[in-house]
């Protein structure tokens, strides 16, 4: 094992993994430090048995959990069967569950870089929201607006003629964007209200499509923002399946920190055989050649 090394790294999340591995297939020699025994920090997923003892507090992370994680110490029934911990292996419980979407850049960074070869991932069946004591479908394309027999045909058009102006080009990104658009900094709730939208299709577009989180931040986004982000969603359907989120099957976070740590050791390895092989390569080259003279004389 090498002493030398041009980086030290801490941790194993996303962030610290994907720059171990940039600077690997940078050619530098990086030395990658974890204090825990499994790959993406606070988003780890944990095999069930190994998730049990964390929630009894047998096992405590070194960094704190996301704040809707559940604590180290929380109560947590203690009947489970003993069949179901000998296949403790068969779940994946993420600490911090994520999804990506289809069209992001992460998913075309890891296409690039080839990290998606280490990776398996599904894509989410569909989108639901809670809405009347019932969970809802959120219709992610216009044509599910179309099929939707629960929206009335006139909030249809609505819907429509609004998801249209969504993917229209970003004009607002001119220098002369705001006289085109004067309504850039408007509160979307309020634009959504202006354009006569019911509550229903408000809070599908705000919280289903949007995905933004609580009250507070969908009512403070601003009419160009939340643009942006209900057309990336829009953008991402169909790439890979009818809705726009892709979820990694042993975990999402975890998976993704393990790949770029494994494409980081993959690229070092390589660089060192490819060293290996210009060496062995001169070495029997300058043999050769010197035999070969002796030879002539």
């Amino acid at each position: 094992m090498p002493l030398d090394f041009d980086v030290v790294i801490f941790g194993t999340g996303v962030t610290e993994a994907i720059l171990a591995g940039a600077l690997a297939k940078a050619g530098k020699r990086v030395c990658h430090l974890d204090s825990r025994d499994m790959y993406g920090g606070p988003g780890a997923a944990l095999a069930l048995d190994a998730f049990l003892q964390n929630v009894n507090g047998a096992v405590t992370y070194s960094t704190p959990l996301d704040d809707d994680a559940i604590e180290p110490n929380a109560a947590f029934p203690s009947t489970i069967s003993s069949s179901l911990l000998k296949q403790s292996r068969k779940y994946a419980i993420e600490m911090a569950p994520k999804l990506i979407y289809s069209n992001g850049s992460l998913v075309q960074t890891m296409i690039d870089s080839n990290v998606s070869n280490y990776l398996e991932f599904r894509a989410v069946e569909s989108v639901n929201m809670l809405w009347a004591g019932a969970f809802d479908t959120v219709p992610c394309s216009k044509e599910d607006i179309f099929k939707n027999e629960s929206i009335p045909l006139l909030e249809k058009r609505r819907l429509m003629k609004l998801l249209s102006k969504v993917t229209e080009p970003d004009e607002s990104s001119n220098v002369a964007g705001a006289a085109i658009d004067p309504h850039a900094s408007l509160p979307l709730l309020e634009f959504l209200v202006s354009q006569g939208l019911s509550e229903r299709s408000r809070a599908i577009l705000l919280y289903g499509v949007g995905q933004f989180l609580g009250a507070n931040e969908a009512e403070t986004v601003s009419k160009s923002d939340g643009f942006s982000t209900i057309k990336r969603f829009l953008e991402s359907i169909g790439r890979f399946g009818a809705t726009p989120f892709l979820s990694g099957v042993y975990g999402t976070a975890s998976e993704i920190s393990q790949a770029f740590c494994s494409a980081g050791t993959a690229d070092f390895e390589n660089g060192g055989w490819q060293a290996a092989s210009l060496i062995f390569f001169f070495f029997f080259f300058f043999f050769f050649f010197f035999k070969k003279k002796r030879f002539f004389f």
